[in-house]
């Protein structure tokens, strides 16, 4: 009788200490969510030593939310900081996506760290031989490397077939962009720069 009570009160604590540990994971949640808003808020009233405080406490709050990491990683950039934002970069899982892993090339190349023609040469190597799913972004991608690899008219033909292809909005003021950017004479690695509104 005495065994059937131990484990009656067991199972109770058990199922007490699942609700109070889910609790908990919403409440951290909610928490992590409003460092993540107040970063926002003292970033739009340039305030960025403010901003920087708050989204560090949003990864240290939820050091597994990538979220909060890449924030952080636009918010360097934004602040020139590319070194910093380089290294952060990096300890996300990026080897499976294009647009972070020409992010990663490109500030290695906004710092002079690195040969970076070889990565460059291999991730156009992959675009031209569809490894990666072939959307808007990726042949806007193609194109940038186009032009890095074979020159700008080369890519201003590519720009004009693409556009045949590419129907939204914001693809096709990218791809206005990049040509306007070849016409002025940018040279390739400022219009890599421009696909990641790096300075």
């Amino acid at each position: 009788m005495i065994k059937k009570y131990v484990f009656l009160i067991l199972s109770c604590l058990l199922l007490s200490i699942q609700f109070c540990c889910k609790n908990h994971k919403k409440k951290v949640e909610i928490y992590c969510e409003d460092y993540n808003k107040l970063f926002v808020e003292f970033e739009l009233v340039n305030r960025p030593d403010s901003a920087l405080v708050y989204i560090n406490k949003a990864i240290k709050c939820n050091p597994t939310e990538d979220f909060y990491k890449f924030s952080k990683v636009n918010f360097l950039n934004r602040q020139s900081n590319y070194i910093e934002a380089a290294r952060l970069l990096k300890t996300l899982d990026y080897e499976n996506e294009l647009s972070l892993q020409l992010m990663v090339i490109a500030l290695d190349m906004k710092t002079g760290r690195d040969s970076i023609d070889s990565k460059l040469n291999k991730i156009y190597t992959k675009i031209n031989y569809h490894k990666f799913k072939v959307d808007a972004s990726t042949i806007i991608y193609k194109i940038a490397l186009d032009n890095y690899f074979k020159g700008g008219q080369y890519a201003l033909n590519e720009i004009k077939e693409a556009k045949l292809d590419i129907k939204d909005y914001n693809s096709t003021l990218l791809l206005e962009s990049i040509k306007q950017n070849i016409e002025s004479g940018s040279s390739k690695q400022e219009i890599i720069y421009k696909l990641f509104n790096f300075e």
